[in-house]
């Protein structure tokens, strides 16, 4: 929806200038139906009116501000018309929307990791770095040119309205909280902005020799990357930052940027290669990406991860900058060699995995048992009752088996952590048994919490 979003938002402040300009009532019929597009895509088409008060009150134009509102009302009433979703509660409906693209694109500090990019007062300069490290730097160049030129033509409507649409858009992902998860896709809409501004750079020389130049050398850029990058060109980024790989390294490449990409390319390698009536282990929601019609009709795709039992089942993931914090993902980084990666300029996007006892890295190819040394039973203040395993020294623990009591016992929740830390365990159960499978977490004292006096750990 990104695409579309752009391009209705981009017509709908062209029309709306050529209305002011040309006062033709086609211009503003053609700026409603494109509003109307551009809000019914997304709901960053609110940013619209945003950016047309100010320019109308600096070209002094003030008075055309009552069509625009005239205009938006419009279109607010054909889309509560043609979306029933708000028919039952229009209001509560329409602030629920709002809520969930603010919590989208934003982070809670409190639970959330915050950019490394965070500025003073929060002020997020990452959408900035995007656009200088992810633009071509001839375009780059042409683009500064253009800002440059519109800042000294100001009194030129036009000027003044592409720079209001630049600087609006990128300030909007500047604010403290704003999330851009490592692409322009949540700010897309700048993209025009910049095109319109690099032609406006290449119309600052005036010699008509150096323009034909200056296109050739501008075209070949923009091409040379859709070729060499191609089918992963989503990634690029510049020379400037040394490519994804230095991206990867200021913190700026993010697993959001591929938007899913890779699943397609994984797919192709195991049609090619997986042996027949493969399993491919269903891992996290953005493996929905992967369609059933891509597949090899042999290939059976659900969930058949099977962790320590190594049933052979195929496992693809998207490489994350930081893993999930949770067992498979870190199985199979640490315990597993990949059978195949895809990677974008010395950036690996993407790895396969099969899990099988070949595959074990040898470092893990051999398990020792152990009997609990010692443990004792406890109360945290604010966590509550635990058991406390000791085990004696620091170990990698793969897994912690807990014998149940033959008599009724209440199954809590419960959570577990190694000297300290929080981690989430593969808890397997079975008639007498639970057991908590670890990816080889480094610890002495393990903690067992949420029991009761008729808890079922033993």
């Amino acid at each position: 929806k990104d695409i579309p979003e752009l391009a209705f938002f981009a017509s709908s402040l062209l029309f709306f200038a050529w209305w002011v300009k040309k006062r033709r009532t086609i211009y503003l019929v053609l700026f409603g139906v494109a509003l109307f597009g551009a809000a019914g895509t997304k709901l960053n088409s609110v940013t619209i009116p945003v950016i047309l008060v100010p320019w109308l009150l600096v070209i002094g134009k003030w008075k055309r501000a009552f069509h625009l509102f005239l205009a938006v009302a419009i279109v607010a009433l054909f889309l509560v018309a043609s979306w029933p979703w708000l028919w039952d509660a229009p209001f509560q409906r329409l602030v629920q929307t709002v809520g969930l693209y603010k919590d989208v694109g934003s982070i809670d500090p409190r639970v959330e990791i915050a950019s490394a990019w965070r500025g003073p007062l929060g002020v997020n300069p990452e959408g900035v770095a995007l656009v200088v490290f992810g633009t071509p730097i001839p375009m780059l160049v042409l683009m500064l040119i253009g800002l440059a030129s519109a800042l000294i033509d100001s009194k030129r409507r036009a000027s003044v309205l592409i720079l209001i649409w630049f600087v609006f858009i990128l300030g909007r992902v500047m604010v403290p909280a704003a999330e851009v998860f490592g692409s322009v896709r949540q700010f897309a809409e700048i993209l025009p902005a910049m095109a319109i501004l690099s032609g406006i750079g290449v119309a600052r020389f005036k010699v008509r020799i150096v323009k034909i130049v200056i296109l050739i050398v501008y075209a070949g850029t923009l091409l040379i990357p859709l070729v060499t990058y191609h089918p992963n060109q989503n990634v690029y980024f510049n020379a400037l930052v040394k490519g994804p790989a230095g991206a990867l390294g200021r913190s700026l490449y993010s697993w959001e940027a591929s938007y899913g990409n890779p699943y397609r390319q994984a797919v192709s390698w195991l049609n090619a290669h997986a042996q027949t009536s493969a399993k491919l282990a269903y891992l996290d929601g953005t493996m929905l990406a992967i369609s059933p019609l891509w597949l090899r009709r042999d290939i059976v795709f659900g969930s058949y991860f099977s962790g320590f039992d190594q049933k052979g089942e195929y496992i693809l993931s998207l490489v994350y900058p930081q893993a999930p914090s949770v067992f498979p993902y870190r199985y199979l980084e640490r315990f597993l060699n990949p059978v195949h990666e895809i990677s974008v300029r010395g950036l690996p996007v993407l790895r396969i995995w099969r899990n099988s006892p070949e595959y074990v890295k040898s470092s893990y190819q051999r398990i020792l048992p152990m009997v609990v040394p010692s443990k004792q039973r406890g109360v945290d203040e604010r966590l509550g009752s635990f058991w406390e395993i000791d085990l004696g020294k620091s170990r990698q623990i793969v897994s912690l088996t807990l014998i149940k009591p033959s008599e009724p016992c209440t199954q809590g929740e419960g959570f577990v952590t190694i000297d300290g830390t929080p981690t989430v365990p593969m808890r397997v159960e079975e008639r007498e048994t639970m057991t908590l499978f670890f990816p080889a977490e480094r610890g002495r004292k393990l903690r067992v919490y949420g029991l009761g006096e008729d808890t079922c750990i033993q």
